[in-house]
């Protein structure tokens, strides 16, 4: 009878289990969820374009600039983290403007660092503004937030060490 209606479990041993019975839906297993098509474009969800990418991107010396605080970036995309109810995203991990090549903590390192160069020792008030002046787009775009407003006190001061550390290695 279930074979007919097309429901039903077939057993080791020929049994046959109804999974019709009542009106109640079947739950859907935990692999098959995994399993739903992501949106195209996840990094956007994240983060907003906070840079003027076109002259970013296209610049000749990208790679140049990129490279000159390669370390920095390094120790930043290991430090720096948005912390979202206790889930924690490095900038390593989050993608700028949709790029596939270019990374929050390269971006932020070359920010960072050329202020911090320019002046010749690390000003907790400008690493601030610069991370101030950086939004993240929540959920889809319906909650922008800082991302200075999204990492913890004690990541600010991780970060704020690692940059001290890199002034003094340089």
């Amino acid at each position: 009878m279930s074979s007919v209606l097309g429901c039903g479990r077939v057993l080791p041993g020929g049994r046959m289990i109804p999974s019709c019975v009542g009106s109640r839906p079947q739950r859907q297993l935990f692999h098959q969820a995994r399993l739903r098509p992501r949106a195209s474009n996840p990094g956007k969800d994240v983060l907003g374009s906070f840079v003027d990418l076109a002259n970013f991107v296209s610049a000749d010396g990208m790679k140049k600039k990129l490279n000159a605080f390669e370390d920095l970036a390094y120790k930043m995309g290991g430090e720096v983290y948005v912390d979202v109810n206790g889930w924690h995203l490095y900038v390593k991990d989050i993608k700028v403007g949709g790029s596939s090549e270019i990374r929050m903590h390269n971006v932020l390192a070359q920010q960072i660092g050329e202020k911090v160069v320019a002046s010749g020792r690390v000003d907790e008030a400008e690493i601030k503004a610069v991370m101030k002046a950086i939004p993240l787009d929540l959920g889809g775009g319906k909650v922008k937030v800082s991302l200075l407003d999204s990492i913890g006190k004690t990541c600010m001061y991780d970060l704020t060490r690692a940059i001290e550390e890199w002034m003094d290695d340089r």
